[in-house]
């Protein structure tokens, strides 16, 4: 056992969710590129699905959780991202969960709730490392909601239950992001050197072929062209 966590948290490369969850189940799908990549569909299509439909259902509905996932999996990108062992369509898994544990959560009110986010968000810096931009916009909406809350509190003549509310909310707000970085912390803490080597060594590619990402415009609004321009279809 302790053999086995040295391999997984010393690869300085990528996040080692996905490639641990193939390989345990390379035995049942028979192995080669093709078991990879049915472990990977059999693991993370089912927290995708599950995550799209119980996300719709809690905001719309039964129905609008089964057009929910129905349409989430069947979009042309996840399609043929299922069909080779690459890290987006787990780390869109986990993001959907994300999101959904953060709505079941009510804003980190729900203490129980709040400890499923934050294993969720822990695991989810596992699939890959550019996981935290999506979960950027929890972090704003919590934190407005948060001081909206305790600015309520200051003005009301009786706003001790706010501010029972709004401690509560930062509780469960510390306990998620506790958990989280007891799960990933190790990893990330390990190989940031060598994430940064890494950045570094990808600029000097991109230097050669007049490319730089994230030291120039173009580089910095990649995603926003590629989302506008190739993506959205």
């Amino acid at each position: 056992a302790v053999g086995f966590c040295q391999v997984i948290y010393s690869d300085h490369k990528r996040p080692f969710l996905v490639p641990v969850a193939m390989g345990l189940l390379l035995p049942i799908s028979g192995g080669g590129p093709d078991g990879a990549v049915l472990s990977s569909i059999v693991v993370f299509s089912t927290v995708l699905i599950f995550s799209l439909w119980f996300m719709g259902r809690r905001l719309g509905g039964e129905l609008a959780g089964f057009l929910a996932a129905f349409l989430g999996v069947s979009y042309p990108i996840i399609i043929g991202h299922s069909q080779v062992p690459m890290l987006d369509v787990p780390m869109t898994a986990c993001v959907a969960l994300t999101y959904t544990l953060f709505i079941v959560s009510n804003r980190f009110h729900d203490r129980r709730a709040s400890v499923y986010f934050g294993l969720a968000l822990g695991f989810g810096m596992l699939t890959k490392e550019n996981f935290f931009i999506f979960a950027i916009p929890i972090a704003v909406i919590a934190g407005i909601d948060y001081c909206l809350r305790r600015l309520t509190a200051f003005k009301a003549e009786t706003g001790e239950k706010e501010r029972q509310n709004s401690r509560q909310q930062l509780t469960g707000a510390l306990i998620a992001l506790f958990l989280a970085t007891l799960i990933c912390g190790v990893w990330y803490f390990q190989n940031v050197v060598h994430m940064v080597k890494a950045i570094a060594h990808q600029k000097t590619q991109g230097a050669v072929v007049s490319y730089v990402p994230l030291s120039n415009y173009e580089g910095v609004t990649y995603y926003l062209h590629s989302l506008i321009n190739e993506q959205a279809s």
